[in-house]
């Protein structure tokens, strides 16, 4: 079981132990390790494996070591498919979707039979979640609001769910060597309240080269499938279920290729047509100089985001604000590589 799995478990326990009303205490240990075991980019069955103590880890007790030793060495956790046998997995499930939360979805499972996102919005269409005591119209109102929104994200993922899913990956990736930059881009970097996939964009220093950074890559342990890998460029999907894009490109086109994937695509439609009207030409590669249709000589820009607005015209736009090529407020500091 690797580490993802573990976390999984361990909040499952936590999100039953909520719903049965358990000690405040218990179910913020329980919440404490999963914050624990995702951030750990080195597999906790290594740790076992070399009989390294998990109580060294923060937040992990003797109790919750002999978890984790547990999920590793038979692949399950005993205590939690106990706990399975009390409260459905399907009232856990209920309790994720918006304005329900626990306590809600025990009674919506116990009263109205509810056991999924489509069962509950058939009751609630049907009225029958008002008519129960305590809930009434505005309730009813709140949660059918939250399953049009949950059903609107789909796969996506909230900001900070996403964060969880990524900081172990970037921590990984930042003891690769050579590398000199690696940024988010894309609507994470945006801060968008919810995230599709997460585009990242690296360079790195000679004489290191790009594929000893995506081979790095492909062996990050939380990884549960590998979608496409190359010398330059790879895309997985790691055991959260969140898609990860890796890019490396070299540091004469870093800031255009920052542009490029942070921007939406209204911002970048907005950039290329204000390049094309001063005769230039702006990709992820640089800014080119336009002859006719025929990009001429080397990038005018595209080593960092500041000279590539600026060949355009423009300050420096924060990623937050890249939604048109209207804005200009100051330069940040110098971006990486400079």
């Amino acid at each position: 079981m690797d580490n993802v799995e573990i976390a999984r478990t361990l909040e499952e326990v936590a999100d039953i132990l909520e719903i049965q009303n358990a000690n405040p205490f218990r179910i913020r240990a329980y919440r404490n390790a999963v914050r624990t075991v995702e951030t750990q980019t080195t597999p906790l069955a290594r740790w076992v494996a070399e009989g390294r103590p998990l109580t060294g880890l923060p937040g992990i007790g003797k109790e919750m070591a002999n978890h984790i030793k547990e999920m590793i060495e038979t692949g399950t956790l005993g205590y939690r498919d106990e706990l399975l046998a009390e409260v459905p997995r399907s009232v856990v499930a209920l309790m994720r979707l918006p304005a329900v939360g626990p306590k809600k979805a025990k009674r919506l499972h116990d009263e109205l039979g509810v056991t999924s996102a489509e069962e509950l919005e058939e009751a609630g269409k049907a009225g029958r979640i008002a008519a129960l005591s305590g809930f009434g119209a505005k309730t009813q109102e709140r949660i059918l609001a939250g399953l049009a929104e949950h059903k609107e994200r789909g796969s996506r993922y909230l900001l900070a769910d996403a964060e969880r899913f990524l900081e172990p990956l970037l921590a990984y990736l930042r003891e690769s060597p050579g590398l000199d930059c690696l940024e988010v881009a894309g609507s994470y970097r945006r801060r968008k309240e919810t995230i599709g996939d997460i585009d990242l964009l690296a360079t790195v220093t000679p004489p290191d080269t790009p594929a000893a950074l995506i081979e790095r890559f492909l062996a990050y342990p939380q990884i549960a499938q590998v979608q496409m890998g190359g010398d330059t460029r790879a895309t997985v999907v790691l055991g959260s279920g969140l898609q990860v894009d890796l890019r490396a490109v070299g540091p004469e086109c870093y800031g255009a290729a920052l542009v490029y994937f942070t921007g939406s695509k209204e911002h970048n439609v907005a950039l290329r047509r204000r390049a094309v009207e001063q005769g230039l030409r702006i990709s992820e590669y640089g800014v080119y100089r336009m002859a006719g249709d025929e990009a001429v000589g080397e990038p005018i820009a595209g080593r960092d985001e500041v000279e590539v607005y600026a060949a355009v015209g423009l300050a420096w736009i924060p990623p937050s604000c890249a939604r048109t090529a209207a804005r200009s407020p100051p330069p940040p500091r110098a971006a990486c590589p400079g």
